[in-house]
């Protein structure tokens, strides 16, 4: 018997040793005995699921992607002057509410929409039990 893996190899059960893919052109005992034992009609176990991340991994992850790599100090610096300094602003220079100046911001920059994404993400992991 056999169990898949996370990788190109398979784990031999009955003996506990990994049977690696061969290169293309290469040829294994090993993996020839494995394919001979799939066209028998057998069917290896599952590969175990990956573990589960912690939440500061996910967050890391969150800041990788959706953050574009930046600190999140820095997402929280953008959030903050944006919303502190640059909406009031816009809104008194064209007389909207702060919620319009905060929508058409969000619509329009780039950076602050993608800061406040990012932090978005963040707290709702921040949040789960």
């Amino acid at each position: 018997m056999y169990k898949l893996t996370r990788s190109s190899s398979v784990l031999r059960l009955g003996d506990g040793v990994y049977v690696p893919q061969p290169s293309p052109g290469e040829v294994t005992v090993d993996w020839q005995e494995y394919q001979a034992w799939l066209a028998e009609g057998n069917v290896p176990e599952p590969a175990d699921a990956p573990p589960a991340q912690t939440k500061d991994e996910r967050i890391a992850g969150i800041l990788a992607t959706l953050g574009k790599g930046k600190d999140r100090t820095v997402i929280q610096l953008v959030i903050y002057v944006a919303e502190t300094f640059t909406i009031p602003a816009l809104a008194a220079q064209y007389s909207v509410t702060y919620e319009v100046a905060k929508a058409q911001t969000y619509a329009r920059n780039k950076t602050y929409r993608e800061c406040v994404e990012c932090e978005n993400a963040i707290r709702t992991v921040e949040t789960e039990p």
